[in-house]
């Protein structure tokens, strides 16, 4: 894991309306409508196979052919356990994509500042991998980008030490253990945020959903649930364009730093 810091800013997305809600949803209908009729057609094909073949081992068994249909009941029943491995995984994408779908709807769209992020995500590349982010529902404490970056920089900083009050060690162990578990968030110590309600929240991040297809500014675009616990989603950057007026959500510089 390694953290990557900017010196520029991006757009705040603490004035967005309930619009990027309605259109991320839109969105993923569409993107689960397709997948969902590319499975299904897959899926009738494999069973098709799978009966074809066992009607050729009914057929062989009649017909005494013991040669035939031996290596017909071993391809189908090899062929029918992968069917159903596919269709568990098709239960599990769909209900990923449904409470996906709930926290996007339901969410509030949040300035999430990166404090460390999985290496790969900063090559353009296709696996999905977590980083470590901090936001605030606070628009006040969020919209406050100078102070919210410093903070992030403050958590990666007591990365692998061992500091001796307990909020410290605290803070430390947030970093030092790069396990992501998703929908994990955790409530800074008050004494480390100057009072502000600030998470540390783990984030799966979908190259596709980046420009370029990999991490190019320390704020990433969110939309949250709020509270103590809840989900937490990386917004798509086209969807933050406007048609007449191009924006893009990461705003880097030529300065921009690399920390390791």
């Amino acid at each position: 894991m390694s953290s990557r810091n900017y010196d520029s800013s991006a757009p705040s997305l603490a004035s967005a309306s309930h619009r990027l809600n309605r259109r991320f949803t839109a969105y993923v209908d569409q993107v689960f409508e397709r997948q969902m009729r590319q499975r299904r057609r897959l899926l009738l094909a494999v069973s098709i196979i799978v009966m074809v073949l066992f009607a050729l081992i009914a057929f062989a068994v009649l017909q005494r052919m013991q040669d035939l249909w031996a290596p017909f009941l071993i391809a189908g029943l090899l062929i029918a356990a992968w069917a159903t491995r596919g269709i568990q995984g098709l239960f599990r994408w769909r209900q990923r994509t449904q409470q996906m779908r709930a926290v996007i709807q339901t969410g509030t769209p949040v300035n999430a500042f990166l404090v460390q992020a999985n290496g790969a995500l900063l090559h353009a590349q296709r696996q999905t991998l977590p980083c470590l982010v901090l936001i605030s529902f606070q628009p006040e404490v969020s919209g406050e980008i100078d102070y919210m970056q410093s903070l992030a920089r403050r958590v990666y900083a007591l990365k692998n030490t061992q500091p001796t009050d307990a909020d410290s060690q605290f803070v430390a162990g947030l970093t030092t253990n790069e396990r992501a578990v998703p929908g994990r968030r955790r409530l800074l110590p008050l004494s480390f945020t100057d009072g502000s309600t600030i998470y540390c929240a783990d984030l799966l991040v979908r190259p596709d959903y980046l420009q370029g297809s990999h991490i190019q500014s320390d704020i990433l675009p969110c939309i949250a649930e709020p509270g103590l616990g809840g989900g937490i989603e990386l917004v798509p950057w086209w969807l933050l364009q406007e048609p007449e007026k191009p924006l893009t959500p990461f705003q880097t510089t030529e300065g921009s730093r690399l920390g390791l």
